[in-house]
């Protein structure tokens, strides 16, 4: 295959928010030729979007040492500078999902304009409304809604007393969502998990898998 073909390819996978086919193909396109700027840019943002920092960092500075001019990768190395140096940090970690202790959310009535300046690892924060949980930056503005699916479930366990971590995950090629992280449980909620997980959906490595949203319903919390 022709290094054209490989082009297309890795842009149609980003495009379609295939982030590991996406990592695959362009370091096919640097094992022949390793001096390709626009594919360590492209591998950098692949990695970003499945969570591996560290290498994306390593790809953009890359790319800054063969083109010192290039700002699509100062740009993402400042954005990683700013990520890693801040409290409580980064909320994309090798976590599993097993345990009930974290698991992924869908956001719905999303504001893009707000969405646009987030990467995907980004810490976000919840914020009752009402019925709803709505997802918010650091100074309160919306970013969206927990799908009322699994929002309703978290909100009740939030009055009980849990607290959650939330980081947002695939902000191109497809719904938006968020990976929610169970950082302390009440004592009144000792015997309920915060996501119930089928066998089926169990994650195979300890690397956190972006996968459907888990489907909770009020009848299984006593199985927890």
């Amino acid at each position: 295959m022709g290094i054209e073909s490989w082009v297309r390819q890795a842009v149609k996978a980003a495009m379609e928010g295939k982030w590991g086919e996406a990592v695959e193909v362009n370091r096919a396109i640097l094992r022949r030729s390793s001096t390709d700027v626009p594919a360590l840019n492209r591998l950098g943002r692949a990695l970003l979007e499945t969570g591996r920092m560290d290498e994306a960092w390593d790809a953009y500075s890359q790319a800054v040492e063969i083109d010192s001019g290039n700002r699509i990768a100062q740009k993402n190395l400042q954005r990683l500078s700013q990520i890693s140096s801040r409290s409580p940090g980064k909320i994309f970690l090798p976590y599993s999902l097993e345990g009930g202790k974290m698991g992924i959310v869908n956001l719905i009535d999303v504001e893009e304009e707000a969405l646009s300046s987030f990467f995907s690892g980004d810490e976000v924060y919840l914020r009752e409304e009402g019925d709803n949980l709505s997802v918010t930056d650091l100074t309160g503005k919306y970013i969206g809604k927990v799908d009322p699916a699994c929002g309703a479930r978290l909100l009740r366990l939030i009055r009980g007393g849990n607290r959650y971590r939330v980081g947002l995950l695939n902000l191109d090629g497809g719904r938006v969502r968020a990976v929610v992280k169970e950082e302390e449980k009440s004592p009144e909620l000792q015997n309920i998990v915060s996501f119930l997980l089928g066998e089926e959906e169990r994650p195979r490595s300890h690397r956190l898998e972006v996968t459907e949203a888990q489907n909770i319903s009020e009848e299984s919390d006593e199985d927890g």
